[in-house]
């Protein structure tokens, strides 16, 4: 029983008496204020050791139950005066589920404890948007009387880091994912085509390695025949019958110069040796087209020196429209000029060691029929290149007299002298006429539908013609480009793979065969649904030879038909070393005279054929003739 006559059965009905006091106290101000501490005992009465007794032993039991999360805000201290006052105490925040379950009221948002921001070093920051309506409707009450759970999302937008005027806003405790790469798109064979053709354009990439020095005996040769041979055109300018003809196959790698004397018994045909230290490839017919210039002397030659600089590379840069550009950066020379030189400087050798040596035989003609160099097919068709080559020849038979002593100043100034016009004696011959021409002469060649594979060093020629009884030849479909040996070189430099290489030449390949059997050019020559025989693949050129290349030819073969691939060769007297003289087939082509070569018929001097499938069949009648 309490002070007051009031009696109690369990301790819970001591607390509420206990919390009626206090709130009595708080109503009365004037009262004084009751003290939480424990209060001393009294002696007057039995009754008020009883609630002593009791608040002890609820104290206890309060101590050991776990704490209800039930925050003070005030406490009572003593004053001097005898009265105690009530002092607001800070207390730490809340627990989230106190606040869910309404024990405490709900502090104002400046002054919650904003979440920590997580950042991480290779992401940028993330600042909030600055919508102010937004955040607050989103952290009001709904209808039932729950507030919002944290926010468990970016919703800010992405801000580079170093921005300083801008604040950072709420970010959830998982970390945003990176921001994923673009993936790139896997490299095409447009892709390897056009990489390939800018590094020939600005400086095709050196196909072999060239010579440091020439033995002294060897230069004494080689400048005693560039001599002879430009005293030779000085005395003989002009050609005459009978005469020898000389086939130039002009390579990117190599140039091949073979003689022939036409109409006379035996076929006599000779190929011209080069020298060990100027062999490509270590073939003994096959010159390194390289020239070497001096920048001190501002002379050309074919052979190295101290001081002197290797040009190579021209002729690729001519075939990819760079012929105006300079061969290296730091020199002045173009491409067509170092073209015109090394011309003029072979021509001469040639014309010299054929008076010297006598190769077809002491009764042979002393002076030359006809000079046939070999140009692409493509090239014919396309009207800047087969324009800057007659440009080329033209210069070069200009510096023939003067090949003993060559200047760059002397090249320039010939050069921009000359026309487009060809020198008489001199013709540009397509390289598919010759290598047809060669082949036809074969016992075992057939008329009919063939295509033509040319690997070299820097172009990968493919080209579609019908052989009609080994007199004329009609082209159909024709394409180079730059898909050679040096340029699967080029390709792997620039991290292009071989499988990627081989399916360039594949559509190159493809390109070709789709134009020749469309309806209106030759399907009943390509179309394997029309064609009545196999087409016949004929593979020829040195950069043939390469893994890539002859696995792009074995796999081409059987659309085409069950015909073996034939690798035609010239006659074997031509040659009296021991030599890949497949090698040598355009050149020994390049020898036949006008009225002895093919007649060819371009791809864009054949007409397309009349397409009549779509029209009506009528009928005549007895009455209308």
């Amino acid at each position: 029983m309490g002070k007051r006559g009031q009696s109690f059965s369990s301790f819970e009905e001591v607390a509420e008496a206990l919390k009626g006091l206090k709130g009595s106290a708080r109503s009365e101000p004037s009262k004084k204020a009751v003290s939480r501490a424990k209060p001393a005992p009294l002696v007057e009465n039995d009754f008020a050791d009883m609630e002593a007794a009791m608040l002890a032993k609820g104290s206890e039991q309060a101590s050991a139950l776990p704490p209800k999360g039930k925050r003070r805000e005030f406490e009572v201290q003593h004053t001097d005066r005898g009265r105690s006052k009530l002092v607001k105490i800070e207390t730490p925040a809340p627990l989230p589920d106190q606040i869910k379950g309404g024990l405490l009221p709900k502090r104002p948002p400046e002054e919650r404890k904003k979440p920590e921001v997580i950042t991480q070093a290779p992401q940028p920051e993330v600042v909030a948007e600055p919508n102010a309506k937004g955040s607050q409707k989103k952290n009001k009450p709904d209808k039932k009387g729950r507030l919002p759970d944290l926010p468990n999302r970016v919703t800010g937008k992405l801000r580079p880091k170093g921005d300083k005027g801008a604040s950072a806003g709420p970010i959830s405790q998982k970390p945003p994912c990176p921001p994923e790469r673009p993936k790139q798109a896997p490299p095409t064979a447009k892709d390897l085509l056009g990489k390939v053709q800018a590094l020939f354009k600005v400086a095709p990439p050196p196909i072999e390695k060239r010579p440091q020095r020439a033995l002294p005996w060897v230069r004494a040769d080689i400048e005693a025949s560039i001599a002879l041979g430009a005293e030779t055109i000085v005395a003989r300018p002009g050609p005459s019958e009978p005469g020898y003809i000389i086939g130039c196959d002009f390579g990117t790698s190599s140039i091949k110069i073979a003689v022939r004397q036409p109409y006379k018994a035996g076929n006599p045909v000779a190929a011209r040796p080069v020298p060990n230290l100027l062999q490509s490839n270590s073939h003994p017919y096959l010159w390194q087209s390289v020239l070497w210039f001096s920048p001190e002397t501002d002379a050309f030659s074919l052979l190295p020196g101290k001081g002197m600089v290797a040009l190579e590379g021209f002729k690729a840069g001519i075939l990819a429209e760079g012929g105006g550009e300079r061969v290296l950066p730091e020199f002045p020379v173009t491409r067509n000029e170092a073209a015109a030189a090394f011309l003029a400087l072979q021509l001469s050798h040639c014309l010299g060691w054929y008076e010297k040596h006598r190769p077809l035989g002491l009764d042979a003609a002393r002076n030359f029929l006809s000079i046939n160099i070999g140009i692409p097919v493509v090239a014919q068709d396309q009207n800047r290149t087969y324009r800057d080559f007659r440009h080329i020849v033209s210069a070069a038979r200009g510096l023939m007299p003067h090949a003993a002593c060559l200047t760059h100043a002397m090249v320039r100034k010939i050069y921009q002298a000359s026309t487009h016009e060809l020198p008489g004696g001199f013709d540009l011959v397509p390289e598919l006429t010759a290598a047809i021409t060669g082949y036809a002469n074969e016992p075992f060649a057939n008329d009919g539908a063939h295509i033509l594979i040319d690997v070299g060093a820097s172009t990968l020629d493919v080209v579609a013609f019908n052989l009609v009884e080994r007199v004329r030849v009609a082209a159909f479909a024709a394409e180079v480009k730059l898909l050679g040996a040096a340029a699967l070189d080029a390709a792997r430099s620039s991290g292009f793979s071989d499988d990627l290489f081989r399916l360039a030449c594949a559509e190159q390949y493809r390109e070709v065969l789709n134009h020749a059997r469309h309806p209106n050019v030759a399907p009943r020559n390509f179309d394997a649904t029309l064609r009545r025989s196999p087409v016949q693949l004929i593979s020829i050129g040195g950069g043939s030879k390469t893994p890539v290349h002859k696995e792009f030819i074995t796999r081409v073969r059987p659309t085409l038909g069950d015909l073996k691939v034939i690798q035609p060769s010239p006659p074997a007297h031509m040659t009296s070393l021991k030599c890949d003289a497949s090698r040598l087939l355009l050149a020994y082509g390049l020898t036949s005279d006008i009225p002895e070569q093919l007649e060819l018929r371009r791809p864009s001097e054949i007409p397309p054929i009349q397409d009549h499938r779509g029209s009506t069949v009528s009928f005549i009648s007895k009455d209308v003739v």
